[in-house]
């Protein structure tokens, strides 16, 4: 019995660590705004990619 609650355990550090992680770093991006710390947010985000992901939406906008 105890080695199923080590690994019941584990798993369920591993899924709180996996869905708790995307609200983490949203918390650290909107903190760094909050703050003006353009260093962090050029090191967190991958800016030309999300221009890129943008310019489609933006330019359907545009159209419509």
């Amino acid at each position: 019995m105890k080695p199923f609650a080590v690994i019941a355990v584990l798993l369920g550090f591993f899924a709180v660590t996996y869905v708790g992680s995307p609200f983490v770093t949203a918390w650290s991006i909107r903190e760094a705004v909050r703050n003006g710390d353009s260093d962090y947010l050029a090191a967190a985000i991958e800016w030309p990619s999300v221009r890129e992901t943008l310019k489609p939406a933006i330019a359907q906008i545009a159209l419509n």
